[in-house]
């Protein structure tokens, strides 16, 4: 799943929808926290956990999203510092605070869209 997300965001850059200013990030990162919140419902009942009261799961499938946005974020900050030609031509940058914020917003959205199908799955 992370391998069709890669070659999405590789696709897009190609076609120049970046240069464009079209925030397709925005669908990368909500479907990005979708697989995060899959993998999160996965690791629930892998361990036998499908028993946990609702919001107990609510908020491990979410967390899995925000923890997995968060570190996504994190090396978005530091790889122009490590490897600046890579950052700037696959866009791989949080240029703003705002950025930052709304692209790790549309990962919990996508984990928080799992995590309430994981509640009325039941």
């Amino acid at each position: 799943m992370f391998v069709a997300l890669a070659i999405l965001d590789a696709t897009l850059v190609w076609l120049g929808f970046y240069d464009r200013g079209i925030p397709v990030d925005l669908g990368e990162h909500f479907l990005g926290g979708i697989v995060l919140g899959i993998i999160g419902m996965w690791w629930l009942r892998s361990y036998k956990l499908s028993s946990t009261p609702k919001f107990l799961s609510l908020f491990i499938v979410t967390s899995f999203a925000v923890l997995g946005s968060f570190i996504w974020e994190l090396m978005e900050y530091g790889l122009p510092y490590l490897t600046p030609n890579f950052a700037d031509y696959f866009y791989l940058y949080s240029a703003t605070v705002s950025d930052l914020l709304s692209d790790m917003a549309c990962g919990l959205a996508g984990g928080l869209v799992v995590a309430v199908y994981n509640l009325f799955r039941k």
